[in-house]
């Protein structure tokens, strides 16, 4: 090959960096999860929300209890769940689970991922797009964790008070934080014909209300 030639494969190499590969994490687990539980009673005032989805995410992590102040890189604490692992040790997400992020230095490379190496199991390493590990002693450990967040799409029930003996109740829908008012409706419920109302799937026990609170038991969550 000829110089010229040679020069153009060092530069593609240069540019286009080196990848992290590994052996993805299969034990991750997602849940949707309902808000108050399914059967218990819970209490909401004029306003509030009746009911919401949430996320459970379990999964192996590295929890970093205290922030990492590195030369190159600071890392923030938090749980970094895992991605997966390779010949030379674990491969973790560069965000945690509440949407900290690993900060560069002004002369830092770009990064890609997190990693710990099997033969230095106390070091907690940012890996560059070129492949190099810049390592720092950690207080971490890598675990099995449970958390939950907000589901991205939201249906949900808002108690708007009492008249008589009927109760008024808005449906709202969201979805990333924005309001799809085109699915807005309120609907009034009459406790006399059922302490039961229902609304797209969702059945809500009435157990007592007033024009600034209401107690119920979710029955069945939206359909």
């Amino acid at each position: 090959m000829s110089t010229k030639g040679i020069f153009y494969v060092a530069l593609s190499l240069a540019l286009g960096g080196c990848a992290v590969t590994y052996d993805p994490n299969t034990s991750s687990k997602t849940t949707l999860v309902d808000f108050p539980p399914i059967g218990e009673v819970h209490t909401a005032y004029v306003g509030d929300s009746m009911m919401s989805k949430g996320l459970q995410v379990e999964s192996e992590a590295a929890v970093l209890r205290t922030p990492v102040d590195g030369v190159f890189y600071d890392i923030p604490s938090g749980t970094y769940d895992m991605l997966g692992s390779n010949k030379d040790g674990y491969i973790f997400k560069t965000i945690t689970r509440d949407n900290k992020m690993v900060l560069m230095g002004p002369l830092s490379d770009p990064y890609q991922a997190l990693g710990v190496k099997h033969k230095n199991p106390k070091e907690l390493c940012v890996i560059t797009t070129f492949g190099a590990y810049e390592c720092y002693k950690a207080d971490f450990e890598i675990k099995r964790v449970s958390s939950t967040t907000e589901a991205s799409f939201q249906q949900t029930l808002i108690y708007s008070g009492k008249v008589g003996n009927k109760i008024n109740i808005g449906y709202r829908e969201s979805s990333n934080d924005i309001a799809r008012p085109a699915f807005n409706n309120d609907v009034e419920y009459d406790l006399n014909e059922s302490k039961e109302i229902g609304y797209k799937g969702a059945t809500v026990e009435i157990l007592s209300a007033d024009n600034q609170k209401i107690t119920y038991r979710v029955i069945k969550s939206f359909r």
